[in-house]
């Protein structure tokens, strides 16, 4: 968690990180790209501007704390170690509800946004883009990936395997 940068004062950008191999719903990141300010790594989206197939860790975490919100376009996920780590730099996420992971970790309202599918996403995006969201969304996002730190999960887990010795 100590790796990630922690800012309250967001750019008007939202960023998009995509893994070759995903499906990631590119015709909908396009329309958002029109009406918005998109900053993509990975692959190219059209009217969104690209920042490489990869760009080195500091930059990264840069862009982690800097963005205003990160979409994070997949519809299945394990769990997803990129909200998580976005989260710790207190930058809310847009992801899918029923992509897995991310649903399993970001609290919509609180958090990041929940989308029912593209049309959703879509109007969600604009919509917070647009309008903003109220400042304690970075505090939330930050105390929530603490939840998810290897401290925090050991804990856990030793408290689990300790229960079942009782």
């Amino acid at each position: 968690m100590e790796n990630y940068q922690f800012r309250h004062d967001k750019e008007n950008f939202i960023l998009v990180i995509l893994k070759r191999g995903y499906g990631a719903h590119i015709d909908v990141l396009s329309k958002i790209a029109e009406k918005t300010k998109m900053k993509v790594i990975g692959y190219k989206v059209p009217n969104a501007e690209f920042l490489g197939e990869r760009v080195s860790d500091h930059e990264l975490k840069r862009l982690y704390s800097s963005a205003l919100f990160l979409i994070y376009p997949y519809d299945s996920e394990y769990f997803g170690y990129i909200p998580i780590e976005v989260m710790a730099s207190g930058t809310p996420v847009l992801a899918f509800k029923y992509s897995g992971g991310p649903s399993e970790t970001i609290i919509d309202g609180k958090t990041g946004w929940l989308a029912y599918g593209e049309k959703d996403l879509y109007y969600k995006a604009v919509t917070i883009y647009e309008q903003g969201y109220n400042d304690k969304f970075s505090e939330n996002c930050r105390k929530r990936a603490l939840e998810f730190s290897v401290e925090s999960q050991t804990k856990e887990l030793v408290q689990y395997i300790r229960s079942l010795h009782q």
